[in-house]
């Protein structure tokens, strides 16, 4: 697997995991230089920024700093989705466009493209910095609980791929019934990391717990995406299989991350990914949650600068224990 992954992929990862140690000004100066590298190939390469500088009258001279932002208006999802074309590279040849696109969990998906060169076949570099950083190695042994696996036959609760060392679970077909096959599969493979949807873990160890069967494997971690992870789901399943659960936060447009440490108190922003800021919002369950509002800084064959999530976030300002940004 290591040799699949290939030699890019690894010194784009030890580039990645020299940068944990950094401190603030470090990434401060980092993400003004690519921010600034990202607006000059914007401009000149991609058909809406040039077109909205020019109305605008900026220059990409003008974006010197992450400060220098406000002068360019925040972008919505509905904007990308009318006219995705007009987010896509000039420079950028059609062969070398993988077409991406998000879940559409909000009610309508979001198509854009990516750079063949940043997709990798078994997730990329700042991926398995967050893998490694939990102690989940290229060629470990994974079970994966997510929406990736879809089974033909309804008996195939789950399907071992050698290359990958990977046992995929369908997430489709937990029920008391199918309960046995879950916990077979887990006891035949051994699995040493979880990788799964919280939702999934829960409802298995209720199913478990219900039927006093014990936890068929003690994961090194247990890695979530997708979800938010309540306190309630994490302590249960934490709990059952004697596992920390380290959440990722991320999201198919490429324009922030957000990753759990082992100290497991709110998420480090991944600020090497991408440019974020939190912007007030009126919102009737809490007054300190903000929206979303962030520029990637590693997709430059669809540049998103100044993008609306939609999602919301309160801000953390004490420093965590873990020493890290």
């Amino acid at each position: 697997m290591r040799w699949r992954m290939g030699r890019t992929f690894h010194q784009r990862l030890r580039d990645l995991e020299a940068r944990e140690c950094w401190t603030a000004d470090q990434y401060k100066s980092y993400q003004d230089a690519r921010l600034r590298e990202l607006v000059h190939h914007a401009y000149q390469n991609v058909p809406y920024y040039g077109q909205l500088f020019d109305r605008l009258k900026l220059t990409p001279g003008d974006i010197q700093t992450v400060a220098d932002l406000q002068k360019i208006p925040i972008l919505k999802k509905d904007m990308l989705r009318e006219a995705p074309e007009q987010f896509i590279a000039r420079n950028v040849p059609q062969s070398q466009q993988v077409q991406v696109s998000t879940s559409g969990t909000s009610g309508r998906n979001v198509r854009l493209v990516s750079h063949a060169s940043d997709e990798y076949l078994y997730g990329g570099p700042f991926e398995w910095r967050f893998y490694r950083s939990g102690g989940y190695e290229p060629g470990d042994r994974c079970a994966v609980f997510r929406a990736h696996y879809v089974p033909s036959d309804p008996s195939q609760i789950y399907e071992f791929n050698p290359a990958q060392n990977k046992v995929s679970f369908s997430i489709f077909h937990l029920n008391r019934e199918n309960l046995p096959r879950y916990v077979e599969g887990v006891e035949k493979y051994r699995p040493r990391i979880f990788n799964a949807y919280i939702s999934f873990l829960f409802e298995w160890v209720q199913l478990m717990t219900a039927q006093r069967i014990k936890a068929p494997v003690q994961p090194k971690a247990i890695f979530t995406i997708g979800e938010l992870v309540t306190d309630d789901q994490r302590k249960r399943v934490e709990d059952f299989f004697s596992a920390p659960i380290l959440d990722w936060y991320g999201m198919e447009e490429r324009v922030v991350i957000a990753a759990q440490c082992q100290v497991r108190e709110g998420h480090h922003l991944v600020m090497d990914y991408g440019i974020t800021e939190l912007l007030p919002e009126n919102n009737k369950h809490s007054s300190q949650a903000k929206r979303i509002i962030a520029t990637g800084l590693t997709n430059f064959a669809c540049p998103l600068i100044r993008y609306d999530t939609e999602d919301l976030a309160v801000a953390i300002d004490e420093p965590c224990d873990c020493g890290r940004m």
